[in-house]
Parts: C-alpha cells; sequence; structure tokens
C-alpha cells in the first residue's frame, strides 16, 4: 500500500511543477522580427551571450535565448517593447541590471522569484543586431 502511495506521488510531481513553473522565456513574446542564431553567428553576438554572466548573472547566459534582430533594430526600440510588455503583466523593472553602453546593453524585470533580461547588440560592425532573452530565478 505504502508503495502504491508512494509512486502515485511521484506521477503527481510533473504535474506540480508544471503549475507552479511560472513564466519561460518561451511564453514571452520575443521583439519583432527576431529568428533564433546562434553566438557563433557574429563576434558580437557572442560577446552579447557572455555579457551576460559579467554583467548580470551566470543563470542568466544558462538561460538566454539569442535572436537576431532585423539589421535597423535599435536597443531603444527592443527596451521600450519589453517595457511595455513586461509592465502589463505586473513586471517591474530592475535598476541593478540596467547596462547601456555604446556596444552591447542590458536592461532586466523581476515578478515574483524571477528575473527577465535582455540584451541587445545594434549592428554596429556590419555584423546584424542581436538580442538575447533570458528568464531564469536569481
Amino acid at each position: 500500500m505504502k508503495r502504491r502511495t508512494f509512486l502515485a506521488s511521484l506521477a503527481m510531481i510533473p504535474a506540480i511543477v508544471a503549475c507552479g513553473g511560472g513564466t519561460s522565456a518561451a511564453s514571452i513574446t520575443p521583439f519583432s522580427g527576431a529568428v533564433p542564431a546562434k553566438a557563433s553567428d557574429a563576434p558580437l553576438a557572442g560577446e552579447l551571450v557572455a555579457g551576460l554572466t559579467s554583467n548580470t548573472n551566470p543563470k542568466a547566459s544558462a538561460a538566454a535565448t539569442l535572436y537576431r534582430l532585423p539589421d535597423a533594430t535599435t536597443y531603444v526600440a527592443v527596451k521600450k517593447y519589453y517595457a511595455d510588455l513586461l509592465t502589463a503583466q505586473g513586471w517591474q523593472a530592475d535598476p541593478a541590471i540596467l547596462v547601456e553602453g555604446d556596444t552591447l546593453s542590458y536592461a532586466a524585470w523581476k515578478k515574483d522569484d524571477q528575473e527577465l533580461v535582455i540584451g541587445v547588440v545594434e549592428n554596429v560592425g556590419g555584423d546584424g543586431a542581436f538580442m538575447t532573452q533570458s528568464v531564469y530565478r536569481p
């Protein structure tokens, strides 16, 4: 009898985890025109992903999805898109993670026990514009 109860409780774990999982990067619609990319697509794309570890948190880098953006996309436009989208969903800007540089820029929002970080590199070297999107638990 105890074995059945134990096995039944094991079967419930995926359902409990699924219900309590919260937001994932996949559930937040990326910026318009974003298509999946690889860090090897351009030198600054790799730098953008690596910068998540040094500028935010290693967990952000591990959870990051990299996207190629339309070449004319600016960091300001991407940041505004996420600010509007996330604020409407109850997220709050995290000023502790705000790096706005000439080449690489990062911004973050928090909700409950989650952090969403975006990183953007504009098409400064002619290699294209790229963005990272990461949802993780700090």
